[in-house]
């Protein structure tokens, strides 16, 4: 936060799943609720049935 932003202003806090973004926002700011973006999530699905349809034939 060295942009002289008052991180408990925030509210929301948007990312891709990735764990390094998760690391990065992880209780900055203090209040401000997590949420996955739109695109990131259909893709996770995507991939996760095809490597459980594979795993299973």
């Amino acid at each position: 936060m060295d942009h002289n932003g008052d991180p408990n202003r925030v509210t929301l806090v948007t990312c891709d799943m990735s764990p390094g973004f998760a690391k990065g926002i992880r209780g900055r700011p203090p209040d401000a609720a997590g949420v996955i973006d739109e695109f990131h999530t259909p893709e996770s699905l995507a991939l996760s049935a095809s490597a459980f349809r594979v795993s299973n034939e």
